[in-house]
């Protein structure tokens, strides 16, 4: 649990200083609970889009190669 404060603290204090540091810096303190927050949901943000970009570009590979052997790539098959 100290490594999701850690990380949620440096992201917050990331985002709050270098992203945005005109118009949250004056409303939101970069050690303040919220800036943490902000810190985990961009991180937990940045993970998802991770995974769903590897899940597409898996899926597009998949349907790459199949159609590269001659195959037919049934495109309403449900996993």
């Amino acid at each position: 649990m100290e490594y999701l404060q850690v990380v949620s603290t440096w992201f917050g204090a990331f985002v709050i200083n270098n992203l945005f540091p005109k118009f949250f810096g004056k409303i939101i303190e970069p050690e303040s609970d919220l800036s943490s927050f902000i810190g985990a949901f961009l991180a937990i943000t940045i993970i998802f889009l991770v995974l769903f970009f590897v899940v597409y570009v898996d899926n597009k590979i998949q349907i790459d190669s199949c159609l590269d052997s001659s195959g037919r790539w049934n495109y309403e098959q449900k996993v």
